[in-house]
């Protein structure tokens, strides 16, 4: 069972916006938007260690993909499914975990990775 309350009326004005815009400006309004409603910013600035996915989660509505630049994207998609009253996707694992989890997963992962593990499996 998903959510059935009315969704967030901003919606399809931040999806107005969003398509106006290239992507790197599309990841800009999100993070701004996060910042101002509460939200997830699974999104860190560019460096040397990168996460399997990217994922914002902001009104409500969750997105993620490989590539940060197809996140706002993804969210439009997904906040389009929002206002049409469809289910969302089946969720990810990391939409059942705590930000705090979250971080301490990413944190091993970039630890594995600059002692040279193998991502998968890594328990150390």
């Amino acid at each position: 069972m998903f959510d059935t309350s009315p969704p967030d009326p901003r919606l399809q004005e931040t999806i107005d916006q969003l398509r106006a815009v290239p992507p790197e400006l599309g990841l800009a309004l999100l993070q701004r938007l996060v910042l101002d409603e509460g939200g997830l910013w699974g999104i860190p600035e560019e460096n040397e260690y990168r996460p399997a996915y990217y994922e914002v989660q902001v009104l409500g509505v969750f997105a993620f993909d490989p590539d940060r630049f197809m996140v706002p994207h993804n969210w439009c998609v997904a906040a389009s499914r929002v206002l049409k009253g469809e289910p969302p996707l089946t969720p990810l694992p990391s939409q059942r975990r705590s930000p705090a989890e979250l971080l301490a997963i990413r944190a091993r992962n970039n630890l594995c990775q600059r002692l040279g593990h193998p991502q998968e499996g890594c328990n150390r």
